[in-house]
């Protein structure tokens, strides 16, 4: 088991949807990640996005990785707890890693915030209009200062 700092981060498997990034801005993502800091991702996959993980974390350092594949709520809720951030969507993996208290930052639109987004203290809801694919890396590396001052 890893002993640095953790950030879970669920990628999702549908890339294709208004409500998730390309899988390329979430490879992007991942490698700002293991270049700007010490941080240890725990990369998390539901039911049927375990090739969809596969191909994001393809030749990234595996040292810096360990994937979550298919666990129940019950198996990943301490798993995200232990982390020191969450970074997800518009997904129900997202309102576990909320529950939790965690600080998590989700990418989340076009669907109607007020109504749908995750509540919490520690949830930071980076919404467009547009959809997720309006959110840059530089609004989630924003939301989480912990990323550039705590894993150093």
């Amino acid at each position: 088991n890893h002993s640095a700092p953790s950030i879970a981060v669920h990628a999702g498997g549908d890339f294709d949807n208004v409500r998730n990034w390309s899988a390329l801005k979430w490879r992007s993502l991942l490698e700002t990640i293991i270049e700007k800091t010490s941080y240890h991702i725990l990369l998390i996959a539901g039911d049927g996005e375990s090739r969809h993980i596969d191909r994001l974390s393809a030749n990234l350092p595996s040292n810096r990785l360990t994937m979550l594949r298919n666990l129940s709520f019950a198996e990943l809720a301490p798993q995200i707890a232990r982390c020191q951030a969450f970074i997800g969507h518009d997904s129900g993996i997202s309102y576990l890693a909320t529950a939790t208290g965690i600080p998590s930052i989700l990418l989340w639109g076009p669907t109607n915030r007020t109504i749908w987004q995750p509540l919490g203290q520690n949830a930071t809801v980076l919404w467009n209009r547009y959809g997720a694919t309006g959110i840059s890396q530089d609004q989630i590396l924003a939301a989480l200062p912990m990323v550039w001052s705590g894993a150093e």
